[in-house]
């Protein structure tokens, strides 16, 4: 069982009872003014692998090898739109 309370501070992350994001999925073809995700691939995360052919929807087949344990809460495609 998570044990976190939503008034806690977040220590950097979007949400505080998130323990892990898993994104098979990263990038979309909106163009929206307000996304944060965009914004974040096309600064920070510009040199990346998954990144640097900018923010466009991309199959990310590592992800699925990864593990997760007991108990934690997964935010999935946070990094990318399914549609």
């Amino acid at each position: 069982m998570i044990e976190h309370s939503l008034n806690k501070k977040t220590n950097g992350k979007m949400f505080n009872i998130v323990t892990a994001t898993w994104n098979p999925i990263s990038g979309c073809l909106y163009n929206c003014n307000y996304c944060w995700a965009r914004d974040l691939a096309t600064t920070k995360l510009k040199n990346s692998h998954r990144y640097s052919k900018g923010f466009k929807p991309s199959l990310n087949e590592t992800e699925f090898r990864s593990k997760f344990g007991k108990g934690e809460l997964i935010f999935v495609s946070d990094m990318g739109d399914m549609l």
